[in-house]
């Protein structure tokens, strides 16, 4: 890992200011993605920024190995597959037997596709997030993969104990092997069109 000075302008512009309105726009977003998935009886989701999509062959890899995970009985709520900023994974943590491709995640920021379990979609929208405490969501990721780290003490406030909308800690793995998602050129792409 690098060692980040301090202060630093990345922290700084990203954990030390309010929830921007682009980001409750998200997390609506996300809410309402997560509640469909569910309703349609979807084991997980596949949830990617805009401006990132699926490669194919490197994508039938990770389904590959996932199925083994799942096989193994190893529960998990979320997967992280792209991030520009990873801060380590939990070496201590990786349980005997787990896939080589996966590891316990640790922390991450600025993520742009993650994969959610049932179990972890529920988790999340059990808790009282999308409604009480309207956090950035790399901020409750990163949180509630290590929240006893977490530098921000507004996040305890409202995701701790005696907040009350923080589920208990969620179970994060990460995709060691190779890129399963790439940038799109958003320039080449006039629309997007999703159905939810």
């Amino acid at each position: 890992m690098l060692w980040q000075d301090i202060p630093n302008p990345y922290f700084e512009y990203y954990w030390e200011t309010k929830i921007k309105k682009g980001e409750v726009g998200l997390n609506l977003s996300l809410k309402k993605a997560l509640e469909r998935a569910l309703i349609d009886g979807r084991e997980a989701a596949l949830i990617s920024e805009d401006d990132h999509a699926v490669k194919d062959a490197d994508y039938c890899l990770f389904l590959h190995e996932l199925q083994k995970v799942n096989a193994s009985g190893f529960k998990w709520d979320f997967i992280l597959l792209e991030a520009y900023n990873w801060f380590g994974d939990d070496a201590a943590a990786v349980p005997e037997g787990l896939s080589p491709y996966f590891t316990v995640l640790s922390a991450a920021h600025n993520t742009h596709a993650v994969m959610w379990s049932a179990r972890g979609m529920r988790r999340v929208l059990e808790s009282d997030f999308f409604e009480g405490c309207q956090v950035p969501l790399d901020d409750l990721l990163a949180y509630m993969t290590n929240p006893g780290r977490w530098p921000r003490n507004d996040f305890h406030d409202c995701l701790g104990p005696g907040g009350g909308a923080a589920p208990e800690r969620l179970v994060a793995l990460r995709w060691r092997g190779a890129r399963v998602v790439a940038d799109l050129d958003t320039q080449d792409v006039s629309s997007i069109d999703v159905e939810l």
